[in-house]
């Protein structure tokens, strides 16, 4: 199993979730056999071009790096039968510079690849990950920065080297709920990598993430929680039917107040579009049921 780090001798603050493996039964309605061999032959053929692509995208300008990453990332996410539906809610709003803290909420392993596909950024992520088969290669390329979550003694400097490349103008992202979580239910945001913004000055992007099925309802098959193994998972998310991932852009959030309000304000914000997720969904059963 590949989540043996949360066995680990950790702090009190050791981010948890209560989402089992018992979140992930009953919602997997799976794909014929055509559709998950060829998604199984596009996938190989992704990663073995994988090299390739990244000795290129090493040579090209900043901006043509920040468009391959978003080709790459669709076209992984395709391969997987995964399809991105991008709602913009940010008003008009811009932040202005390339440069940000990009927040989200946390479900999958996928949701890297999926804000991959809006914007060129550089992921905190456990530092475990580089060991995964097949993620952990496209993490080391990602250039990924690695947080041990049972080390509260490393979480000053994650944060220290995530400041300094917001103060570079790169852009970052994080999970500040510092786990994943099933989708029906999540986790509170933690304040620690807020700091970076307000040490840098530099404004958060918040970004909804939820899968839903074919029929619109918000489904668990790409959760990656409990004693769930990513070979498992990867499976799983291969042979589902279909899986739609509902990202919604919300307005940014400028970077004042102490790292505490700053974290809650941001997670106002998620769990609004949250709410206004589960609003449209329940507007679309009742419309279903009416037909």
């Amino acid at each position: 199993m590949l989540h043996d780090e949360r066995r680990e001798e950790a702090h009190d603050w050791f981010p948890t979730s209560p989402c089992s493996c018992g979140c992930l039964a009953g919602d997997h309605a799976t794909a014929n056999f055509a559709v998950v061999t060829t998604r199984c032959v596009r996938l190989t053929s992704v990663l073995v071009a994988a090299p390739a692509f990244f000795a290129v995208r090493s040579v090209l300008p900043a901006s043509e790096k920040r468009r391959w990453q978003r080709l790459f990332s669709k076209t992984l996410l395709s391969a997987f039968g995964v399809s991105v539906s991008i709602t913009d809610r940010r008003g008009g709003i811009d932040a202005g510079s390339r440069s940000g803290l990009v927040v989200a909420n946390h479900i999958s392993w996928l949701d890297p690849l999926v804000i991959s596909t809006i914007t060129s950024a550089a992921f905190v992520a456990r530092a475990d990950l580089a060991q995964w088969p097949a993620i952990g290669t496209l993490a080391r390329w990602a250039s990924i920065i690695p947080l041990r979550r049972e080390s509260l003694r490393d979480l000053p400097g994650a944060v220290q080297n995530v400041s300094d490349r917001l103060r570079r103008g790169d852009r970052v992202a994080i999970f500040p709920e510092g786990t994943t979580w099933c989708g029906r239910s999540w986790g509170r945001l933690r304040p620690a990598f807020f700091q970076s913004a307000l040490d840098a000055d530099v404004p958060i992007h918040p970004i909804h993430v939820r899968y839903v099925d074919g029929t619109g309802r918000m489904t668990t098959t790409p959760s990656f929680v409990g004693e769930d193994g990513i070979a498992q998972s990867i499976w799983r998310v291969l042979t589902q039917r279909h899986v739609t991932v509902e990202v919604t852009l919300l307005a940014p959030e400028l970077a004042v107040g102490d790292r505490r309000i700053l974290a809650q304000r941001c997670e106002r914000t998620l769990r609004s579009a949250e709410m206004q997720s589960w609003t449209a969904s329940f507007a679309h059963d009742a419309e279903r049921a009416v037909a």
